[in-house]
């Protein structure tokens, strides 16, 4: 969890990034709690990067675009 000294560390930012990158937005706490959670046991960044790329929230923004 964020709350248990996860803030400021680099899942935290390389998270934080994903989320201004892809959603154009900065991050909610719930959303941040699940990515660098998964990220602190083990998932790989690959993963997640292709997690955001999929997500529907993503879809939607590429969709207003006629992408």
């Amino acid at each position: 969890e964020i709350g248990s000294g996860l803030v400021g560390s680099e899942m935290c930012i390389e998270t934080e990034v994903l989320y201004r990158t892809f959603m154009g937005r900065e991050a909610d706490k719930g959303g941040l709690d699940y990515w660098v959670g998964r990220l602190s046991k083990g998932e790989s960044r690959e993963r997640i990067l292709k997690a955001f790329a999929a997500c529907p929230e993503f879809q939607k923004i590429i969709k207003g675009f006629g992408l």
